[in-house]
C-alpha cells in the first residue's frame, strides 16, 4: 500500500468535507459520522490486535500449565491477528462504498488509473488539493467498494460464525465483558459495530448495515472463544 499526504490547513474550518467523489458535505452529514466510527472501530482493532501479540492467560493457578498452554494457543498462534487484518480490509472498502453514497444511494465512483502491475489505485475522501488532506490508496484490482464486495465479506464472515458456534457452547446466560483485557476490547469492538449498523439503516445503507450486523455477531463469537 503505497500514500502520500499533502498538508492544506484550514479547508475544513468552515465544518464542510469532501465525499469520495468531491461532493463538499457538513461534517455533521450522516455518512460522515458514520465513517469517523468506522475509523474508530478500525483503531479500536489494531488495538486488539497489538494487545494479542504479548497476551498471557491473565487468569492462572486455576488450570494445569498444559490446559493453559492449551487455551493460550488462541493468541500465540496469530489467529486474531489474522482474523482482525482481514477485518480491517473490510473496513476500509465499505467506508470507501459509504462515502460513494448520495442521498441513501448508491454514488458513482471515480475511476480508477491503472498503476501497471495489475495494480490501481483509488482516490479516497480529501483528495483535492484546497483540502486537509490528499491521501492515494493503492488497492489490489480485485478489492473494490461495490456491493459484490461487501456481499463476499459478509458470506465470509457467516461461514467464520458457524464455524466458532460449532466449537462453542450455547450462552447460557448474558456475557459480562471483563475477564480479560483482550476479551473485553473485543466486545467493545462489537458494541461500536452495533451502532455503526444502526446508523447504517439510518441512511438506507442496507449491504454496508447487514455486513455491520454479521461483524457484530462474529466478534461477540470471538471473544467467547479468547482464554479466560
Amino acid at each position: 500500500m503505497s500514500a502520500k499526504f499533502k498538508p492544506f490547513l484550514g479547508s475544513g474550518d468552515n465544518g464542510f468535507t469532501d465525499l469520495l467523489a468531491g461532493r463538499r458535505v457538513r461534517k455533521t452529514d450522516l455518512r460522515i459520522r458514520i465513517n469517523a466510527l468506522i475509523d474508530e472501530l478500525n483503531c479500536l482493532l489494531g488495538l486488539i490486535k497489538a494487545k494479542s501479540r504479548r497476551q498471557r492467560l491473565e487468569v492462572r493457578g486455576q488450570r494445569s500449565d498444559k490446559e493453559c498452554a492449551r487455551r493460550d494457543l488462541l493468541c500465540k498462534s496469530g489467529r486474531i491477528k489474522n482474523e482482525i487484518n482481514g477485518i480491517q480490509k473490510d473496513l476500509i472498502l465499505v467506508s470507501a462504498s459509504i462515502a460513494g453514497l448520495k442521498s441513501g444511494r448508491r454514488h458513482s465512483l471515480p475511476a480508477c488509473r491503472s498503476l501497471g502491475a495489475g495494480r490501481r489505485h483509488l482516490w479516497v475522501g480529501w483528495h483535492s488539493a484546497r483540502h486537509l488532506m490528499s491521501q492515494r490508496l493503492v488497492v489490489p484490482p480485485q478489492c473494490g467498494c461495490s456491493d459484490k464486495k461487501i456481499k463476499q465479506a459478509e458470506i465470509l464472515l457467516e461461514q467464520k460464525i458457524a464455524n466458532l458456534s460449532k466449537k462453542l457452547p450455547p450462552a447460557k446466560k448474558f456475557i459480562i465483558p471483563g475477564k480479560t483485557e483482550t476479551e473485553a476490547l473485543v466486545h467493545h469492538a462489537r458494541a461500536k459495530a452495533r451502532i455503526i449498523e444502526i446508523l447504517l439503516w439510518a441512511a438506507k445503507s442496507e449491504h454496508q448495515a447487514v455486513y455491520f450486523n454479521r461483524l457484530s455477531d462474529y466478534l461477540f463469537l470471538l471473544a467467547r472463544s479468547l482464554p479466560h
